[in-house]
């Protein structure tokens, strides 16, 4: 259950955080909008009444403390260090899909927010200004807000690497909560699912996402290769295995003596004798330079859904004489599969196998 408490939690902070943000949120744009209507009307007759009505949004220290309050929100200090706004919009919101860790969801809501922040400075700024006749005015207030700006700034800068360098753990604890959303899915429309929720976490990287039923063993299953960008997940509710794989094509185009090689269906076909999985796969990573490969035997409802089979860097086979699926990448910047077990990563790249049941 350790999943539907942490998303009741998640979506409690937010909600939470977003209340206390939402009045200083509205004041600086009241106060904006009036200030642009000043500016506006400037030269018309009753000009003044603009002025007084941009005074009216500012007064008491109104704009001075929405921007501060929003500030607070960006920084996770002061009196809003309960609601780091920068730690509720990268925990995501699961009910909405709104999932962990999606950078361009932290890096653009974030910037939002302190596009939000400059417009309050920039209102209390015309605001000091109109009520001292000083058009320095907003060199003093500048100076009030530049250290905490500063600070967001670079918390803002904090939570973009973190969304980078922890993008595989997040796309599997995404998966975990997804099951737990949809606990009985058939492996076909839960490869979209995966896929869709993989992309959105990373929509620079070409993706794929593969589904088949569970299954143990290196006869039926073998996966294995060199990536940091590849995570499996195995045993999932005692129904699915699941994996994902990134590329990133600045790292490194396709080897594409590889990729258009024949020999993995060859090798496959021409064995006639009974072999199992990591036989083949060890057979095809000593015939061409492979950074990655996944052979799975056939009839466990196999799919795979994603860009990657199509961009010149992958062979995929669903089907061959010998029973076996194949899903072979080779993209250069990585070094080549070789079967020994000094090198390889057996059982998908950087992982565990796992046993994992959502209730």
């Amino acid at each position: 259950m350790q999943y539907f408490f942490s998303k009741v939690i998640d979506e409690q902070r937010q909600a939470a955080c977003f209340a206390q943000m939402a009045p200083y949120e509205n004041k600086i744009r009241s106060a904006w909008n009036a200030l642009q209507a000043m500016h506006k009307n400037h030269g018309a007759e009753n000009y003044q009444t603009y002025v007084n009505m941009f005074k009216d949004e500012c007064a008491n220290a109104q704009c001075s403390d929405a921007a501060h309050g929003l500030l607070n929100t960006l920084t996770g200090q002061g009196s809003f260090v309960q609601c780091d706004m920068l730690t509720v919009l990268y925990a995501g919101n699961p009910e909405g899909h709104y999932f962990k860790g999606v950078r361009d969801e932290v890096v653009s809501k974030s910037g939002y927010l302190q596009s939000l922040v400059a417009m309050g400075i920039t209102s209390q700024s015309a605001y000091q200004s109109l009520m001292n006749n000083d058009k320095d005015a907003w060199k003093v207030v500048n100076n009030q807000f530049s250290g905490d700006v500063s600070t967001a700034i670079n918390h803002i800068k904090e939570y973009n690497g973190i969304c980078q360098q922890q993008l595989m753990p997040n796309v599997q604890e995404n998966t975990m909560r997804l099951l737990h959303e949809n606990p009985n899915l058939d492996n076909n429309p839960w490869s979209g699912i995966l896929y869709n929720m993989a992309k959105t976490m990373a929509p620079e990287f070409l993706t794929q996402a593969t589904v088949y039923n569970d299954i143990s063993g290196f006869d039926n299953h073998y996966l294995t290769g060199y990536s940091d960008r590849t995570v499996g997940m195995l045993h999932l509710n005692g129904k699915y295995n699941m994996q994902v794989t990134y590329i990133d094509p600045r790292v490194g185009g396709p080897m594409t003596n590889s990729v258009n090689s024949p020999n993995p269906v060859n090798i496959v076909n021409s064995n006639t004798d009974a072999h199992n999985a990591r036989y083949y796969a060890n057979q095809i990573s000593h015939a061409d330079c492979w950074t990655g490969m996944m052979v799975v035997v056939n009839g466990l409802n196999y799919w795979t859904t994603g860009e990657i089979m199509n961009s010149g860097y992958m062979q995929f086979h669903p089907t061959t004489n010998a029973n076996y699926v194949l899903q072979l990448w080779a993209q250069n910047g990585y070094p080549c599969i070789i079967e020994n077990e000094s090198r390889v990563a057996e059982l998908l790249m950087n992982q565990q196998e796992m046993n994992l049941i959502q209730q």
